[in-house]
């Protein structure tokens, strides 16, 4: 894995993610007359809902396939964090749109938001992003909504590469203690330590869950995704709409089985997880992982998401210089809202959009 992109990745640093690090994909199946492969594809959990995806030419592969299909309640205790420069305003998540209910100012060191899990309380920190190998010392702190600013001191050292939220409110940081010695921007990092920085200190060896949202969009009636091997370990999607399939991502080009969520059933759209082909020493290496939004069979790669609970979602629009994002619940848009950034309360950002 190309080290110097994952930490790129974190200069523009949002909210708690961690893409799946699973398992490549196990399949079986027959030769189709074209010489691709009609297959059955197990793959791992890309953090949309649990369990595996189990993904047939015909069927598609549905985070949270198990949960209810059913609009995404109005009731919502739900609140997103935006900041504009130094400024932190905190709104509600109404039936209808947004309401402030608190502003703040950021100290001028932790100016970025980092973490709001569930339970917890938003973390905001600064000095996340480095170049490989200075073995940076991140500024972070928890911050009320009254401002009262409260300083968090990890322990350990290295360059942070991720920020991990369980399901259970904390928060960890997936640190670089030891890059590889003859190149470490294509080897990556050799010595990992996970350190937990809220709501206590604490360190371990083994990766913690990142928790998730739960997906509340099972299918979509009108548009069906699947995924379609070609060769030895790439991959295509076939996406069916009108009577109409066109294949999504060139041939070659993506490795590993993309994954999706439905984040609107009516028109249709869905969170897409893929992994592009690359070359590096050591053997092929990529990024934590890619993310596009697929609209109408046609995939955004650059699309900018962020993901809440009760089927709430956000779309930076325009350029990544406008400052706005648009904020859904399913299919039914909210408001737009002038930020430099955006996290929803036990929301969560891809690592790759960072």
């Amino acid at each position: 894995m190309n080290g110097r992109n994952r930490l790129l990745g974190l200069v523009g640093l949002i909210a708690a993610a961690g893409c799946g690090k699973g398992a490549s994909p196990s399949s079986s199946g027959s030769a189709a007359p074209n010489g691709s492969a009609t297959v059955t594809v197990t793959v791992p959990n890309d953090g949309g809902g649990g369990g595996t995806h189990v993904v047939t030419q015909n069927d598609a592969a549905v985070d949270g396939a198990t949960e209810s299909a059913a609009p995404a309640t109005v009731t919502s205790t739900t609140r997103v964090a935006i900041r504009r420069g130094q400024t932190l305003e905190l709104h509600a998540v109404e039936a209808k749109g947004l309401a402030k209910t608190a502003s703040t100012t950021l100290p001028g060191d932790r100016s970025r938001l980092v973490a709001w899990p569930r339970s917890g309380s938003l973390v905001v920190g600064g000095n996340l992003g480095t170049m490989v190998g200075k073995q940076a010392r991140p500024v972070l702190g928890t911050i009320t909504e009254a401002g009262s600013y409260t300083a968090l001191k990890p322990t350990g050292v290295g360059d942070v590469l991720e920020v991990i939220t369980t399901s259970s409110g904390e928060v960890w940081l997936e640190r670089c203690q030891k890059w590889g010695e003859d190149n470490p921007e294509e080897e990556g990092c050799s010595k990992l330590q996970f350190v937990r920085i809220a709501p206590t200190s604490g360190t371990g060896k083994k990766r913690p869950t990142q928790g998730t949202p739960a997906a509340v969009i099972a299918d979509a009636a009108t548009m069906k995704l699947a995924v379609r091997q070609i060769g030895d370990d790439r991959f295509v999607v076939d996406c069916t709409a009108g009577g109409k399939t066109t294949t999504l991502f060139e041939q070659d080009q993506v490795y590993e089985a993309p994954t999706w969520r439905w984040l609107a059933a009516d028109p249709p759209v869905a969170f897409v997880r893929f992994m592009p082909a690359g070359s590096g020493e050591g053997g092929e290496s990529a990024d934590p992982g890619s993310y596009g939004l697929l609209r109408a069979c046609m995939v955004k790669q650059d699309a900018q998401v962020r993901l809440g609970p009760e089927g709430l979602w956000a779309e930076r629009s325009g350029s990544a210089d406008t400052g706005k994002f648009d904020v859904w619940r399913s299919g039914q848009k909210l408001a737009t809202i002038e930020a430099d950034e955006l996290v929803f309360e036990g929301g969560w950002l891809p690592s790759a959009q960072r």
